[in-house]
């Protein structure tokens, strides 16, 4: 499914729920941290654990291009208190930048307090000055490691 955005506009929403489970900005809460690191990825540990579950960045297929948000050379991270449906929590929202001709890259993370539970959107906000065609989206853009499940290779499948 693809989307068009015009120019100005925001458009092409994800919402992923991350169920499982130190950067510049972080926090911690009943069964999770999440931290987002100099670079824009954000991170998911269980506390306790000496590796995070999950460090990602996301992505964004436009015109027919991935565009990822390592591929970006600016990104601003804001941070503040939020509510959302699980309760109160921590939210931050980052934003890639700086690449001429293309859209802007912004995903919000949401981690809730009393919840082992946190939730991602990935936007595309098109800055071109042109249509784009929005064609593909990925909350979980994960290079490396990828997905560290803690416990035994036999109990992780």
């Amino acid at each position: 499914m693809a989307c068009r955005v015009p120019r100005g506009m925001k458009g092409c929403l994800l919402l992923l729920a991350l169920v499982t489970g130190a950067g510049t900005l972080s926090a911690q809460t009943t069964g999770l941290a999440v931290s987002i690191d100099g670079h824009g990825r954000y991170s998911i540990a269980v506390p306790g654990q000496e590796k995070a579950v999950l460090v990602a960045g996301v992505a964004a297929k436009i015109d027919g291009q991935w565009l990822h948000s390592s591929d970006y050379p600016k990104h601003d991270v804001e941070s503040r208190s939020a509510e959302g449906y699980w309760g109160k929590g921590q939210e931050w929202q980052v934003t890639f930048s700086g690449l001429t001709g293309k859209p802007e890259l912004l995903y919000r993370i949401r981690d809730y307090d009393a919840q082992p539970f946190a939730d991602i959107v990935v936007t595309v906000r098109n800055t071109t000055g042109r249509p784009v065609e929005v064609q593909g989206l990925r909350a979980v853009e994960s290079g490396g490691d990828g997905v560290a499940v803690p416990g035994t290779p036999s109990a992780d499948r």
